[in-house]
């Protein structure tokens, strides 16, 4: 390591908090303290597949099979919002963001009057 460089993998191991738990069709799962940025991105990217994998990485291996053969009914908005309060816990309000879509336009456009209406315009054209 660089002498006077900052030593994230250390920071990273000082932090202190409890796992984040939680129940399910009877039983216990745990993660990590603080949510993995890579469950972030793939749960807010929101493509064909993504918060599934963003879930395995919060679970693992072993404990993600055991929540996907549950015998109990898994809607995907409890997996969205299982994302959603694990970041709470680590300290990130994701509000919206997971449940936003990203079909909204990237191109901003002028909007058009909804009628031909009596009054006149006051702005400059």
């Amino acid at each position: 390591m660089a002498a006077g460089s900052f030593n994230l993998d250390a920071w990273i191991a000082e932090q202190e908090g409890k796992p984040f738990e939680f129940e399910f069709g009877g039983e216990h799962y745990q993660c990590p303290y603080g949510i993995d940025i890579r469950v972030l991105l793939l749960a807010q990217r929101g493509k064909p597949g993504d918060l599934e994998t963003a879930i395995q990485h919060m679970l693992g291996a072993a404990q993600y099979n055991r929540l996907i053969t549950a015998n109990a009914h898994l809607p995907a908005p409890a997996l969205q919002k299982l994302v959603e309060q694990y970041a709470l816990q680590s300290g990130m309000d994701l509000g919206e963001s997971l449940a936003s879509s990203d079909s909204s336009p990237k191109k901003a456009t002028r909007s058009r009057p909804t009628s031909a209406g009596s009054t006149k315009s006051t702005s400059a054209a």
